[in-house]
């Protein structure tokens, strides 16, 4: 015990001399001196993949953070570049990022092309727009003129894309109802170059559609129904790309809408036809012994005639059609003499009446401008009765202008059918056959379905 405390205390006591300080000293500096350039290279892996997750953490937030600034930026920027118009700050956007956006987003070529058709009408409503609250500036012009340019070649090429793919009537839906917006838009654009050459000089005025083109509408008359289309637009001046894209979106659509008018009117002269001959061969009836058989049925030898007169809207001779006890009766009667009265007795018969009701969309759009009138949806048609083998034409019952018609039949079974405007058409509810009875009057109600054709668009 005793010799431990007394190697403490003359551990105690031990003391370094000041040569030996010096000399420790001088070697701790030397060797800091000779590496202080170089960094451990161990390191402890815990601290260093704390700094690794750290350093991930931080620029995962810092680029999200800068992705939701740019998306609701652009986002803000998009939607109040709706409202703008040619020579706003925002209007390139709206017209090179907003409206490409949805183009590029369609998922059919249907709706890609209905986009790039309201595409077009925006610009024409935007020169509208600002012809409201002033003159439009040469600036504007240009702006409008390159973007139009640009869309009507899209659309162009998105046509011929669609027809190459057999949706012909996709095509004309859009173009008949795109074309009397182009003829607007031409209107309008004369009355900005006549109210600019007034006010400025015409040698630096900048119009907005050249004069040399000139747009001029055809009447036609398909079915009591008048049909407007191009008839002539004329050659712009060569180097103007405005002009010429302008002349060859106009002509490509007044040749869709020409084309398919063509096919409107090969198909109701065909249907006229297929009237007529029934009409001719209802002629070899005249002078047919009055049949027993629904005298029989019904217990009565008198006769009954029920007369429905058509006339020919050429103006040929007016057909009476008669139905005597079930037998069909024809006469021709020539416009300068008068229509002989047929008498009848009144025997066993009843009423057929009914409605014809169409959907909300006009059966072939602006082509034949059904949608300016109710009336002639339904004074197109007819109702058409045959005897009950389908053999004979009874009666073609004209359609009033709220689509109503009636009649009188003798009792007996019938079959019915009606006239269509388009092969597009479908009678959804027409009863196969109908009976007239003592007891009650009948009454049908016939939906006919025009939604074929515009339901391709949506």
């Amino acid at each position: 015990m005793k010799d431990i405390e007394s190697i403490f205390k003359k551990a105690k006591d031990s003391k370094m001399t000041p040569e030996e300080k010096d000399l420790m000293r001088f070697r701790v500096l030397s060797y800091t001196d000779t590496y202080k350039h170089y960094k451990s290279s161990v390191l402890s892996p815990y601290l260093q993949n704390i700094k690794s997750v750290w350093n991930f953490q931080g620029f995962a937030k810092v680029t999200a953070s800068a992705l939701i600034v740019i998306l609701i930026g652009a986002g803000s920027l998009t939607y109040a570049s709706e409202q703008t118009l040619p020579g706003d700050l925002l209007y390139p956007i709206k017209i090179h990022v907003k409206e490409e956006i949805e183009v590029s987003m369609a998922s059919t070529a249907v709706k890609k092309v209905n986009i790039q058709k309201e595409r077009i009408e925006k610009r024409i409503e935007e020169v509208k727009e600002i012809q409201k609250t002033g003159e439009l500036t040469e600036k504007q012009t240009e702006t409008i003129k390159e973007a139009f340019v640009d869309q009507a070649k899209d659309l162009n090429d998105s046509f011929d894309e669609l027809q190459a793919s057999g949706q012909e009537e996709v095509v004309v839906a859009v173009a008949e109802d795109l074309l009397p917006t182009l003829v607007e838009f031409k209107t309008e654009a004369e009355k900005i170059n006549t109210a600019e050459s007034e006010n400025t000089d015409s040698s630096t005025e900048e119009e907005i559609l050249p004069e040399d083109i000139y747009i001029a509408t055809e009447t036609t008359q398909i079915d009591s129904t008048e049909v407007s289309t191009l008839s002539e637009i004329t050659e712009p001046e060569a180097g103007d790309t405005f002009a010429i894209e302008f002349q060859d979106l106009t002509s490509n659509l007044s040749e869709i809408v020409m084309i398919e008018t063509q096919k409107i009117q090969a198909q109701a002269t065909e249907s006229m036809a297929v009237i007529d001959e029934k009409a001719i061969a209802l002629e070899t009836n005249i002078g047919t012994e009055v049949t027993e058989e629904n005298s029989t049925e019904t217990g009565a030898s008198s006769i009954v005639v029920t007369k429905i007169a058509k006339t020919d809207e050429a103006g040929s001779t007016p057909l009476t059609f008669g139905v005597i006890n079930g037998v069909i009766k024809f006469e021709a009667v020539d416009q300068d003499s008068s229509i002989a009265e047929i008498s009848s007795v009144e025997i066993q018969k009843n009423t057929l009446s009914g409605e014809i009701v169409l959907d909300t969309n006009c059966p072939l759009g602006n082509i034949l401008k059904t949608c300016d009138t109710d009336t002639s949806l339904y004074i197109n048609r007819s109702v058409i009765i045959y005897n009950y083998d389908k053999t004979e034409v009874i009666s073609i019952l004209p359609i009033t202008e709220k689509g109503t018609f009636d009649t009188e039949l003798p009792i007996g079974k019938y079959i019915l059918d009606t006239t269509s405007l388009s092969e597009n058409e479908t009678a959804v509810n027409m009863p196969l056959e109908v009976e007239i009875t003592l007891e009650k009057a009948t009454v049908i109600e016939i939906n006919i379905d025009t939604n074929k054709t515009k339901s391709i668009l949506q």
